[in-house]
């Protein structure tokens, strides 16, 4: 990954921010660089919303962020450059590196995308997990209670006890085992799928990651 250094000229940092304008934005630079969002805004050291309202024009950028901005299109012009000169070196036209380039950086944000979702569908599993062992605690006890119950007892607490019970086995119908499973099987398709992406994207020269 590229990285901004604070070892940049004052220069350096306006050139490169010059060079970002022509790039037509923000997110056209994201997209250059192949980074999603969440990846690029912690090169930048700002939060994921902030960049979202920027690449929109609703926000601006502190300055911290734009030095590092600037910094890292600097390292994006010479790695541009670089490739340039391999490509021309490899007889393929400019237009065929910019094609290539592009549906690399596509590639990698799907990827990337991919493997956030499945992140997260990881983070409900586990929640899921957690709650379904809670509920099936719950039910337990409120069986327990309801099966303890002397005979004697008012006819409502027998209603109001079922009733609980009825609603605890209904949460649980929503996070039981074959829930579970339904989710993981989520979970491995997206990551089938970001693998799927990583190989297709290494036929541009990119390494998988």
């Amino acid at each position: 990954m590229l990285s901004a250094h604070s070892s940049y000229s004052k220069n350096t940092i306006m050139k490169g921010f010059r060079q970002f304008k022509k790039a037509q934005g923000i997110g056209a630079t994201r997209l250059r660089l192949g980074m999603t969002q969440e990846v690029f805004a912690m090169e930048l050291g700002i939060s994921r919303s902030l960049l979202s309202l920027a690449e929109l024009g609703k926000r601006s950028l502190p300055t911290f962020a734009l030095a590092k901005l600037a910094a890292l299109e600097v390292s994006l012009a010479g790695l541009e450059t670089i490739r340039g000169a391999e490509a021309a070196a490899a007889g393929i036209q400019p237009e065929d590196q910019f094609d290539n380039d592009h549906a690399a950086a596509l590639l990698h944000y799907k990827e990337m995308q991919c493997r956030a979702n499945a992140d997260k569908k990881q983070w409900d599993l586990d929640i899921m997990i957690a709650r379904y062992g809670q509920l099936r605690t719950s039910l337990d006890e409120a069986e327990q209670l309801l099966a303890n119950v002397p005979g004697d007892m008012d006819n409502s607490y027998h209603c109001t006890m079922n009733i609980l019970c009825f609603s605890l086995r209904r949460k649980i119908s929503k996070c039981d085992i074959p829930a579970q499973n339904a989710l993981r099987h989520k979970i491995a398709l997206l990551h089938a799928e970001a693998g799927l992406h990583a190989v297709n994207r290494s036929c541009y020269g990119k390494d998988a990651a």
